[in-house]
């Protein structure tokens, strides 16, 4: 382990036994100032560097997602949101050492990790779109128009360690690719990468253009409170039999 703890499924002293201390209420000034020195201390002493230890892939790039508590590696599957969302991380992380707020580690180190990450995600994440869909074929040019613009879209679930191997394919209806945009719109705050901005903003724009097709529904399986699962006929079938009362 080098002297990087282990990252224990239950703290030893609690976020909760911190903050009410001495009487102090976690809602009091001193409950919240001492929840923030609670999550600095988390992040800067404790993540950070298990994290910086055991989850980066210095070999490949990217993140290395699924770790016990101990660090040890259990499964070298690399989620592409988990990518997109290190990719924000490792470069927020890079500014914050750049202006002395942050103590877990280098500036230079957590820039190697974004670039090391951001070379995966561009080498082995990005699904070729699939063909474009002719006008004459669709059921109308509102629907080839929408398919074309959803190539931004197509990015990977799931990949291999080293990237050759898709695990998991693409879908353009998942939130994978939203995670994958705001690690490039924070990789241009950082790096000032025009390439990495203009492909956040076409992954969005196509987003927006997916969410305005009246048969969207993101591929997650949300619940309602009744717990059973929500879809888009059980909404319109909601609505119809509210207006025929």
């Amino acid at each position: 382990m080098d002297g990087t703890p282990a990252y224990p499924a239950a703290h030893s002293e609690s976020m909760l036994s911190v903050c009410t201390e001495d009487g102090a209420g976690l809602h009091s000034p001193a409950g919240v100032f001492a929840l923030g020195q609670w999550y600095a201390d988390e992040i800067d002493h404790r993540f950070v560097p298990f994290w910086t230890q055991h989850g980066v892939d210095f070999e490949h790039g990217g993140f290395l997602c699924g770790l016990s508590h101990a660090g040890e590696l259990v499964c070298d599957a690399k989620d592409v949101a988990f990518q997109g969302r290190g990719l924000w991380t490792a470069c927020h992380l890079a500014g914050m050492a750049r202006a002395g707020a942050v103590c877990g580690g280098a500036a230079a180190q957590y820039e190697q990790i974004a670039e090391g990450t951001l070379r995966f995600l561009l080498d082995h994440c990005q699904a070729p779109a699939p063909p474009p869909v002719p006008a004459a074929a669709a059921c109308d040019a509102a629907a080839a128009a929408t398919a074309a613009a959803a190539g931004p879209l197509w990015w990977h679930t799931e990949v291999s360690r080293a990237g050759d191997a898709v695990l998991k394919p693409a879908s353009p209806t998942s939130f994978v690719p939203l995670f994958v945009s705001e690690g490039l719109a924070e990789h241009f705050g950082h790096f000032g990468s025009e390439d990495s901005l203009r492909r956040s903003v076409d992954i969005l724009s196509a987003f927006v253009t997916l969410m305005d097709t009246p048969d969207f529904m993101p591929g997650v399986p949300y619940t309602n409170p009744e717990g059973t699962s929500f879809s888009r006929a059980d909404e319109d079938g909601k609505s119809g039999a509210q207006a025929a009362t």
